[in-house]
């Protein structure tokens, strides 16, 4: 049984951008974290002093999501907009790779219970197997200060950043970083996304 999702709709082209060659970089196989491994990562107080990210997601909310698939190359790119407590939105992208698209849509029954039927930002219906959370990398990116400055460099290191890496920082002062163990990692509002996926049953923990 398979679950249909409509998402919003953009003028998004359905062509691999950019941004998604320079995330999915010259060797797939090469990419190996997932959302589970930066949320281990994020939890654990070797490297991160403080869980406020993991439990700041409640008063903030996802007002948009579009899906963009790229098909040739096995990948899912989810585009959020995200409201924060203040009024002030974010923008997200996460980028699974490796996902399975269902090709024949009277197929879909006969596999199992893990497809998921949605209409992407081109107006076109997909089948593709639900996202694991724990086994599909994934590359992420979030315009909020807390990214640009916390995770994106490390990010941009083990090839789970989406897009380009940002402009080397120089510290002004001899305060330590805040991510002292250079770990790849992800913001409060990458964190919502994820958790709205799951709620939409796109992917599973």
């Amino acid at each position: 049984m398979s679950t249909l999702i409509q998402m919003s709709e953009s003028n998004s082209l359905f062509i691999p951008s950019l941004d998604v060659k320079d995330s999915l970089g010259d060797n797939v196989l090469m990419l190996e974290t997932t959302f589970t491994d930066m949320m281990s990562s994020l939890n654990n107080p070797n490297n991160f002093n403080t869980k406020k990210r993991q439990h700041a997601t409640q008063p903030i909310v996802v007002s948009q999501l579009k899906i963009v698939p790229y098909v040739g190359v096995k990948t899912i790119l989810f585009k959020g907009v995200i409201k924060g407590s203040t009024g002030k939105t974010y923008d997200t992208h996460i980028l699974f790779k490796r996902v399975n698209f269902v090709d024949d849509a009277e197929d879909v029954d006969d596999i199992d219970n893990d497809v998921v039927e949605f209409v992407a930002a081109d107006g076109e219906t997909y089948h593709i197997e639900r996202i694991n959370l724990a086994k599909h990398d994934v590359s992420v990116s979030c315009n909020c200060l807390d990214f640009k400055w916390t995770f994106a460099k490390h990010n941009s290191k083990t090839k789970d950043l989406y897009g380009r890496a940002p402009a080397p920082y120089k510290p002004k002062t001899d305060r330590p970083s805040r991510n002292f163990n250079d770990k790849p990692a992800m913001c409060k509002h990458l964190i919502k996304t994820i958790g709205a996926l799951v709620d939409a049953d796109m992917a599973k923990e």
